[in-house]
């Protein structure tokens, strides 16, 4: 049942849900903010780029090249196919003219070296210009974000996909709950049950055609048809009942 009260506050309930889960986690992306990720073959080292906006990553591929990819075929490169971001606070930082820079450099190369002239020292490089620096290990490459972009955290990036499942597995326990849902909205407003039906039906459907925004957009119409902002008071349980489930809306 808290699942279902949670969900109809509105569209940034859910957002706030996988925060609240899994609580190192960013949901958005920035241009310009410096991500990374594991690799799969070498371990204990990473793999790092240039987030340049539109879920594409500017990085220096080990032939020497500098490639342009999608944030999917960045992150399918390495260990986990887990991206890691730059943020500051709960939120990830960036800037436009350190993507810009990486973006001037897409399709020039370099006399790679996994040591010497690697990645790190080519992300650390759209950072400040200086594409002959010193930042050869990840951990150089972190400070030098701290001085440029105020980073003081590296969250792990909630992917679209990750939405979208919260968003099913919210529209799921709506649905499986309606009558109880029902139930209670006629206590607090029987003349608003109409309106509320309606948006049920419309989850029901946005979910079944995976559609993120309408899903929701429907969220928002729920909390609308209720009365606007819920009596939290009213669900004193809810904090207790996400620390004690395991199971519900958590990301992997």
């Amino acid at each position: 049942m808290a699942a279902l009260i949670a969900a109809a506050a509105g569209a940034n309930a859910l957002r706030t849900l996988v925060r609240r889960c899994s609580k190192d986690t960013v949901v958005e992306l920035a241009a310009g903010c410096v991500v990374y990720q594991d690799l799969k073959l070498v371990s204990e080292f990473e793999h790092s780029g240039i987030h340049v906006g539109d879920y594409r990553v500017v990085s220096l591929d080990m032939d020497g090249d500098i490639v342009e990819e999608t944030t999917r075929q960045f992150a399918q490169g390495g260990a986990n196919e887990r991206i890691y971001v730059s943020c500051r606070g709960e939120d990830a930082v960036g800037d436009t003219a350190v993507a810009k820079r990486a973006r001037e450099m897409i399709g020039k190369s370099r006399d790679y070296n996994f040591i010497m002239d690697n990645c790190h020292q080519f992300t650390s490089g759209c950072l400040t210009g200086n594409f002959e620096n010193g930042d050869n290990f990840l951990s150089f490459l972190k400070t030098t974000a701290s001085e440029v972009l105020g980073v003081d955290n590296w969250r792990l990036w909630a992917r679209e996909e990750d939405i979208q499942r919260q968003c099913k597995a919210a529209s799921r326990e709506i649905i499986a709950n309606r009558n109880g849902l029902e139930r209670m909205l006629r206590d607090h407003a029987v003349e608003r049950s109409s309106l509320l039906e309606s948006s049920l039906d419309k989850l029901r459907v946005n979910c079944g055609i995976e559609d993120v925004d309408a899903f929701l957009g429907g969220l928002v119409e729920m909390a609308a048809a209720y009365g606007g902002d819920l009596p939290w008071h009213d669900f004193e349980t809810f904090d207790k009942w996400m620390e004690d489930d395991a199971t519900v809306l958590k990301l992997d």
